[in-house]
């Protein structure tokens, strides 16, 4: 295929309603055939407005006007060339304004998000860039430029070369006469998206944490093959492939694939623009429902959730406390990175970033499973990070709790596994007992007077009687074994025996009752100074 027959950005009316649904939009009146019907661009007129020739055009009727008014600009926008039209829910949509519409074969639309139209334009504009025209089938990116790189990596290194984006559709591909090429490429061009197997998220993880050239084997059909993350700085764009050349891979070869990858950053990373704020919308509305603010009816239809589908909510988050304001902002600058490479590993996930801790949402059948995968593959990614990166999984499996309880349940667990350190990730069960211990500390901070004040005398008295509460909790840990605890501590059983009946004298609890014990345990366990000893 020459440039020349490459075709104009745009994509089917179908498709378009499908990825701008968060948005709150209604179909008034269906085309006959969305999915033929094909749009290329829009414009913002008001009513009564002159429009413009528009093969393909959305038009968005912004403004007041009357129902004649509408009318006659529904009518020419038909008469323009226009496929769709989108009003302000709220707008007269009378039955004479449908039939009208409906007469004149345009797609009418209504609008209920929270965005301008200037916002709304630029999302559906983005959208409508981001694919190719039906009738070659075509990529998700519409950038000529990377053909023709694709075909320069590709007479270097004598394979076929693809470039695909972070959802593996593949936005341009190599077609240099006698490059080798096999039957998987050949699906993946043909398919526009490269063929779907059960080793993908490892190979691609493998090809988003590496810095240089991933190589994978011959395997069956399958030819060898050679691949690098496409970037601009740490931001991850795509991936370009090449099927080895006869004689494997050269260091000239890799030196190809690497300028490949750089030149496709700077044409991917013009063709993302506006993507941005499709992310930024389902961001933001993920984080007005962990935060319990905002409109959740609207936040919920722009995620797209659904009560019969389980879900779950990550929390991502560092270590410690930032030492100074530079350390802070290189963590706000990691969390962000973080965010980058949860994007590129599940191009479908909400993500928003708050007080440094990053929050993912997934819904999927096997939720639990896809959760913990993905927690540990972003906890797992070696980088430069300034502390170390901990993820807390929080599922949902009835899909019936509401998110700020989900963020609660995430940001305790996390808690957790920063004091504990001891794993990079966890879920409640896992870390649960931390967690009511926490919450308990926190009643009885809020509540002091519900503390045994003769039990928290003890902690700030004599180092003599802090000895004799360390032996309790000695004790405690041993399950109650006066041998086990004995030992522990280095001293002999009878010594033990005189400290724990030394505690009951200065106490007055009775440490043969299983509630007074609890008590005093809790009260052990939550006060920082006391240590088993």
């Amino acid at each position: 295929m020459s440039l020349s027959d490459r075709p104009v950005a745009g994509c089917s009316l179908e498709e378009l309603l499908q990825r701008v649904l968060p948005l709150q939009v209604t179909v008034l009146v269906e085309s006959t055939d969305a999915g033929a019907l094909f749009v290329r661009s829009t414009v913002i007129a008001g009513p009564g407005e002159a429009l413009p020739d528009v093969s393909g055009g959305i038009l968005l009727l912004a403004g007041h006007g009357d129902v004649p008014q509408i009318e006659a600009s529904v009518r020419e926008a038909a008469e323009r060339g226009f496929g769709a039209v989108f009003l302000r829910a709220g707008a007269s949509a009378t039955p004479t304004l449908l039939r009208t519409a409906a007469e004149a074969g345009v797609a009418l639309m209504s609008f209920e998000s929270e965005l301008n139209w200037r916002e709304l334009a630029a999302l559906l504009d983005t959208v409508i860039e981001s694919h190719w025209a039906p009738s070659d089938g075509g990529p998700a990116v519409g950038v000529e430029e990377l053909y023709v790189i694709a075909d320069a990596v590709a007479a270097t290194i004598g394979g076929s070369v693809s470039i695909e984006d972070l959802s593996q559709r593949v936005v341009a591909y190599s077609s240099v006469p006698g490059q080798r090429i096999d039957a998987v490429r050949s699906e993946g061009i043909l398919d526009r998206s490269a063929p779907h197997d059960p080793g993908d998220r490892e190979r691609y993880g493998r090809i988003l944490r590496s810095d240089g050239v991933v190589r994978f084997e011959r395997n069956g059909d399958e030819l060898a093959r050679a691949a690098m993350a496409v970037r601009a700085g740490d931001l991850p764009l795509g991936t370009i492939w090449a099927i080895e050349g006869e004689h494997g891979v050269s260091a000239r070869d890799e030196a190809a694939l690497r300028q490949g990858a750089q030149l496709a950053a700077l044409h991917m990373l013009r063709a993302r623009g506006t993507l941005e704020l499709h992310h930024e919308l389902r961001g933001d509305a993920l984080r007005s429902l962990i935060d319990g603010t905002g409109n959740a009816d609207v936040a919920r239809t722009r995620l797209r959730l659904r009560d019969d589908v389980p879900r779950a909510l990550l929390a991502f988050g560092f270590g410690g406390a930032a030492a100074d304001q530079s350390e802070s902002s290189a963590t706000a600058r990691a969390a962000q990175n973080v965010a980058r490479q949860i994007t590129a590993l599940r191009p479908g996930a909400s993500i928003t970033v708050s007080g440094g801790v990053v929050y993912v949402l997934l819904a999927d059948e096997n939720v639990g499973s896809v959760a913990s995968s993905l927690a540990e593959s972003i906890t797992g990614i070696p980088g430069g990070r300034v502390r170390r990166l901990f993820g807390a999984v929080a599922v949902d499996h009835d899909a019936t709790r509401p998110l700020t309880d989900l963020r609660a349940e995430a940001d305790d667990v996390l808690e957790a596994l920063v004091v504990r350190s001891d794993r990079p990730t966890a879920t409640l069960r896992d870390v649960r007992v931390d967690v009511i211990l926490r919450h308990v500390a926190a009643e009885l901070t809020r509540t002091p007077w519900l503390r045994d004040a003769e039990i928290a005398r003890i902690f700030t008295a004599s180092a003599r009687n802090r000895e004799i509460a360390g032996s309790v909790a000695a004790w405690f840990e041993a399950r109650f074994e006066v041998s086990r605890a004995a030992q522990a501590l280095q001293v002999h059983p009878n010594t033990l025996r005189y400290r724990l009946r030394r505690f009951s004298e200065l106490t007055g609890v009775d440490l043969e009752d299983a509630d007074s014990c609890l008590g005093v345990w809790l009260q052990l366990r939550t006060h920082s100074g006391v240590r088993a000893s």
